[in-house]
C-alpha cells in the first residue's frame, strides 16, 4: 500500500505539473531560461538538495556535477565543498536505509563518503545511485564551479566562514537579510518561517519556490543583478 504522505505528496505535484496550463506555462519560462543562457553551458553545480539537477535539467545540460537527485545535511555539505577533491577522491560506501513514508518504498538508500552522510532519497537502490555518483563526478570541473544551499541549521560565524569557499560563486539562501555577506539571498517567501526549508519543493502555480525569487540563469551568467525578481513586468 502507497504510504498517505507520498500519496498526498504525489497528488499535489502532478496537480502542478501535469495540469495543461500550467504545464504551458512553466514549459515556456523554461525555454525562455534557456535562451538566456549564453556564457555558461557546462557548470558543476553543487547543490544541498535538488534543486541543481533540476536547474541542469531545466536549461536542458548535461549534470556535471554528481548532487543530482539527492540530499546532503548543511553540516556535511559544508565539509565537502571546503574539500571537494579530498571528497571526490573517496569511494561511496553504503548507508543505512533511511526509512521514511513519504516515499513510495517506504524510505531511500544513503551513502557514505568518509565522514559525510548522503541521502540519495530520488534512488530505488544504493547501487544505482553509486553508479550515477561515480559516473557524474568524473565530469567535475573545479574551474566552473557554483554551490547552491541554505543557511538552515548555521550560525552566522558559520555563513561568514563561507566566505573562504573557491567557487565561481556562491549563493545561500536565508529567511533572515544579511547586506554584508553578499552571497546570502533573501527568499522573501521564507521570512515569516524558522527556517528555510526544502527550497526545491514544486508550489502549486508549477514553479518551485527559489525559481520565483532567484535569477539563476543571471547567476550562472556571472550577471550583477541575479536578484532582480525576473516574474516581474513579464508576462511568461
Amino acid at each position: 500500500m502507497m504510504p498517505v504522505k507520498y500519496a498526498l505528496k504525489t497528488l499535489v505535484k502532478n496537480i502542478c505539473t501535469k495540469n495543461y496550463f500550467v504545464k504551458r506555462k512553466t514549459d515556456a519560462f523554461h525555454k525562455f531560461m534557456q535562451n538566456r543562457l549564453m556564457l555558461n553551458e557546462s557548470p558543476t553545480i553543487f547543490s544541498c538538495n535538488c534543486a541543481g539537477g533540476l536547474i541542469y535539467h531545466n536549461l536542458g545540460l548535461k549534470f556535471n556535477s554528481p548532487t543530482v537527485n539527492l540530499t546532503i545535511e548543511n553540516k556535511y555539505f559544508i565539509k565537502f565543498i571546503k574539500n571537494p577533491e579530498y571528497y571526490l577522491s573517496l569511494e561511496l560506501t553504503e548507508g543505512e536505509y533511511r526509512k521514511d513514508q513519504a516515499y513510495p518504498a517506504g524510505g531511500y538508500p544513503t551513502g557514505i563518503l568518509g565522514d559525510i552522510k548522503i541521502y540519495f532519497n530520488h534512488y530505488k537502490t544504493f547501487n544505482e545511485a553509486k553508479e550515477k555518483w561515480n559516473d557524474r563526478k568524473k565530469r567535475v570541473n573545479l574551474d566552473n564551479l557554483y554551490i547552491i544551499m541554505s543557511s538552515d541549521q548555521l550560525t552566522y560565524d558559520q555563513l561568514c566562514e563561507l566566505k573562504e569557499i573557491k567557487c565561481k560563486r556562491l549563493v545561500v539562501f536565508t529567511n533572515h537579510k544579511y547586506s554584508e555577506l553578499d552571497y546570502c539571498f533573501l527568499l522573501k517567501s521564507t521570512v515569516e518561517k524558522p527556517v528555510v526549508g526544502s527550497f526545491a519543493n514544486i508550489k502549486l502555480d508549477g514553479f518551485r519556490i527559489y525559481e520565483k525569487e532567484f535569477d539563476y540563469v543571471a547567476w550562472l551568467n556571472m550577471e550583477e543583478d541575479y536578484r532582480t525578481h525576473y516574474f516581474e513586468n513579464r508576462s511568461i
